[in-house]
C-alpha cells in the first residue's frame, strides 16, 4: 500500500509535460485536471503499490489510467483487493471468484518504424496499423499473464482481463470499437453488394480478416485471438479511449467497455464487473451475434 502522499509534492525537471502543467497550473483547465487527479488519488491510494507516487510524474498517462480504472470500478461497486508485486495490477473479488486485471496504455509505436502509427491531418487513417498496435498491446500482456500462470501467482480457474487504453494510439480513440473488432475478432472491411441493373444495394457484410501482415517484415499477425482459441488464458479486455484532460472536463466519466474472449478457458460472465458497457455474444448457425449492453 502506498502512503497517502501528495501526488504533486515534487517539482521534477525530468517530469512529463502534463505533470509540470498541473504542478503549477497556468490555466483553469490545468487546475481542473489536477483536482481530478487528486480526487482519484484520495480513493485509490490504499490500493497503489509503493512506487506509484514516485512514477506518477514520469509516466503520468499510464498511472492516471490505473487510478481511473480502479476508481471507476470501485465507485460502481466492485470489490477491489489489495495486492503487492509481483503479479497483475488489480485483483477483484466477484462472487467468490478471483478476477485479475492488468492495465496497459497502447502507443503508436517507435517513431520512424514501418509499423508505427503517426497522427495525420491529411485524412488518411491506417486501419491495419492501428489494429496491429492494439494487437501488440494485448499480446504483450498475454505473455506476461503466461508467466504469472507459470509462477503460480494466478491459476487457471481465475479470470484474467487486460485493461487497454487506446488514447495514445493516433486516431484509435475516434472509432475505437471498429479497431478492437478488427484486431481481436477479425472483423474486416464493410462490403456492400450492388445490383448493377437497379443500382441498388442488395446485401452488406463485413469481410473476415484472419491476419494482417507487418510492413516491417511481412510476418502475418493473427487478428482473431478472441474467437480462434489462441489466447485461452485471457477472458477479455476492458477498453478506454479517454485521457485525464477529457475525464476532468467531461460531464460524465469516460466509458469502460468490456469485450469478452469467446474462446477463453474460463468463460466470462456478463455483468461480473461493473463496467459501463459490455459486449455480449451468442452463437448461432452463422457464428456469433453480438449486442452492446449499457449498465
Amino acid at each position: 500500500m502506498a502512503a497517502h502522499v501528495d501526488l504533486f509534492s515534487r517539482d521534477l525537471p525530468q517530469a512529463c509535460t502534463a505533470y509540470r502543467r498541473m504542478f503549477a497550473p497556468p490555466s483553469d483547465g490545468a487546475r481542473r485536471m489536477r483536482e481530478h487527479c487528486e480526487h482519484l488519488w484520495k480513493v485509490f491510494h490504499p490500493y497503489a503499490d509503493a512506487q506509484f507516487a514516485a512514477e506518477f510524474p514520469l509516466h503520468f498517462h499510464e498511472r492516471w489510467f490505473e487510478m481511473h480504472l480502479a476508481v471507476r470500478l470501485l465507485e460502481r461497486g466492485a470489490q477491489l483487493q489489495r495486492t503487492a508485486p509481483p503479479g497483475p495490477d488489480f485483483l477483484f473479488n466477484v462472487d467468490g471468484r478471483r478476477v485479475w486485471v492488468e492495465a496497459i496504455c497502447g502507443t503508436g509505436g517507435e517513431a520512424g518504424r514501418p509499423d508505427s502509427v503517426v497522427r495525420s491531418s491529411a485524412g488518411y487513417v491506417p486501419w491495419d496499423l492501428i489494429a496491429l498496435r492494439i494487437r501488440a498491446a494485448i499480446e504483450e500482456k498475454r505473455r506476461k499473464y503466461d508467466r504469472y500462470l507459470e509462477q503460480g501467482i494466478v491459476v487457471e480457474k481465475d479470470s484474467l482481463l487486460i485493461a487497454l487504453n487506446v488514447d495514445q494510439i493516433p486516431h484509435a480513440a475516434l472509432d475505437c470499437q471498429t479497431y478492437i473488432f478488427r484486431a481481436l475478432y477479425g472483423v474486416g472491411n464493410y462490403v456492400i453488394t450492388m445490383d448493377l441493373s437497379t443500382r441498388k444495394a442488395v446485401s452488406s457484410t463485413n469481410e473476415q480478416l484472419v491476419s494482417i501482415a507487418k510492413l516491417s517484415s511481412g510476418a502475418a499477425v493473427g487478428t482473431q485471438p478472441f474467437i480462434d482459441g489462441s489466447m485461452p488464458a485471457i477472458a477479455g479486455t476492458i477498453v478506454c479511449a479517454d485521457n485525464a484532460m477529457g475525464a476532468a472536463h467531461a460531464e460524465s466519466p469516460p466509458a469502460l467497455t468490456l469485450y469478452p474472449n469467446l474462446t477463453a478457458r474460463t468463460s466470462w460472465t456478463t455483468g461480473a464487473l461493473p463496467v459501463t458497457h459490455e459486449w455480449r455474444f451468442e452463437s448461432n448457425s452463422d457464428g456469433w451475434r453480438g449486442e452492446l449492453l449499457t449498465f
